[in-house]
């Protein structure tokens, strides 16, 4: 996750890709964690219905950030500073 701090300056494309790899690899992860959990977790009527809130919350994360994200960031894309600001405020909610 601190990575995501390493992205802050201007030229660090290499440290943004590095960073969507290893959320890209840590997604693969999490989305298979819902038939685990429930398997280990339920018996065999609860099932499907313990797999779909698991499944259902993990999107429900993400939609909620796609929602919070913007609120962050400035919509001056002409005040450097404000922009900087805003990723910095993105970094420190990631982590």
């Amino acid at each position: 996750c601190a990575i995501q701090f390493a992205t802050l300056s201007p030229d660090a494309f290499a440290y943004v890709m590095l960073s969507m790899f290893f959320a890209s690899v840590s997604n693969t992860i999490v989305l298979g964690l819902p038939p685990f959990v429930a398997s280990t977790w339920f018996p065999s009527k609860e099932l499907s219905r313990a797999c779909a809130f698991g499944v259902s919350g993990n999107m429900l994360g993400i939609a909620v950030g796609f929602v919070y994200s913007p609120l962050l960031m400035s919509d001056d894309c002409s005040n450097v500073p404000l922009i900087t600001d805003g990723k910095r405020n993105i970094a420190y909610s990631l982590t």
